[in-house]
């Protein structure tokens, strides 16, 4: 049975398979639709997250069990006329996948990257120490560089 399993001390999520030899496999495959119909990013109040978003039901639902999260029914894309459905992670369990699947990932490795070195906070913490504030903030602003996002371009004109 495929199943998320945390570890209550460390929240580390360990990936099961049915088949353990197909592990690599499976792996490489996740980091395959992450490169692709993924993103990696951090949001503006500070929380690492790794989205998929993408039409084929099977391929995300299979994903989903895989990691286990929740599939989102998004809503009909407007060209394909398609439904979309995206699987949202955040914090250490994103942090976690992204530790397992990084070594086969190509076109967003350096956001993987990013995001191993990015500090979690736990929730509800909010730290006072200027090494963290400062590599929260320098990793934040690396990522949305690497992303292109429209704070960075914002921020930057």
């Amino acid at each position: 049975m495929n199943k998320k399993k945390v570890n209550g001390t460390e929240g580390k999520v360990e990936l099961l398979f049915d088949n353990p030899a197909r592990n690599e496999i499976e792996l490489a495959y996740m980091a395959g639709i992450i490169d692709g119909e993924g993103s990696i990013s951090i949001s503006g109040k500070g929380v690492l997250t790794m989205s998929i978003f993408m039409t084929h039901k099977e391929t995300i639902a299979w994903l989903a069990k895989k990691l286990g999260a929740r599939t989102v029914f998004t809503s009909r894309t407007k060209l394909a006329r398609k439904d979309a459905y995206s699987i949202n992670i955040c914090g250490k369990n994103a942090k976690a996948i992204i530790e397992q699947i990084k070594p086969y990932m190509i076109t967003k490795k350096a956001q993987a990257e990013l995001a191993m070195a990015y500090p979690i906070l736990i929730q509800g913490q909010h730290t006072t120490d200027d090494y963290t504030k400062l590599s929260r903030k320098v990793i934040k602003n690396a990522m949305d560089k690497l992303n292109n996002s429209w704070q960075y371009r914002r921020r930057n004109i």
